[in-house]
């Protein structure tokens, strides 16, 4: 059973983070991948790629546009330095990630609708834990701007990837998932 407050069906996905991590504590014990998607995919094609190797935990595809992404060529907002102060992301470990459509380089965005994960690490349910701990600290820049509140749950979950997975643990699924045809 799923259930959630009222008041927390106001924050943008914050009902979408909580599902995801019910999914994976579901499929903890039961499934060797849970490939987590957001309700607009289609897949039409045999997805391979979402059985990740022996040594990978995290498959994902990288944000649509930079929306609220931090450029890797640039200094870090002090919106990305609060995500990364609370998530405890060691600067060391970011990478160049490039936007899905609009060929921009950032610092790791990745997309929250299309995941591929080994359930038994936790790393959805450790993302609800975290954003509902850390979704006050935010406050002011929802306030500022909608697209804050509308994407703070993929920074998150972003900065979370680099601070839990090495490099070598997650890969980057093809670009052929979760080609966005809307957006073309």
């Amino acid at each position: 059973i799923f259930s959630i407050e009222k008041k927390q069906l106001q924050v943008h996905f914050l009902s979408f983070v909580l599902a995801a991590a019910k999914a994976e504590s579901l499929a903890a014990g039961k499934a060797k991948f849970l490939v987590w998607l957001d309700s607009n995919n289609l897949v039409i094609n045999e997805p391979k790629a979402f059985i990740l190797g022996n040594s990978k935990k995290l498959g994902y595809r990288p944000v649509h546009h930079k929306q609220i992404g931090s450029a890797f060529d640039e200094p870090l907002d002090s919106f990305w330095r609060v995500v990364y102060e609370k998530c405890q992301v060691n600067e060391k470990d970011i990478f160049p990630m490039k936007t899905h459509v609009d060929g921009k380089i950032l610092r790791p965005y990745i997309n929250s609708g299309f995941l591929s994960i080994r359930p038994e690490i936790g790393f959805l349910q450790k993302w609800a834990k975290k954003y509902l701990e850390i979704l006050s600290d935010f406050k002011s820049y929802f306030e500022k701007d909608d697209l804050y509140a509308i994407f703070t749950h993929q920074a998150i979950l972003s900065a979370l990837m680099i601070s839990t997975f090495t490099q070598e643990e997650i890969i980057e699924l093809p670009f052929e998932y979760n080609y966005p045809i809307h957006l073309y």
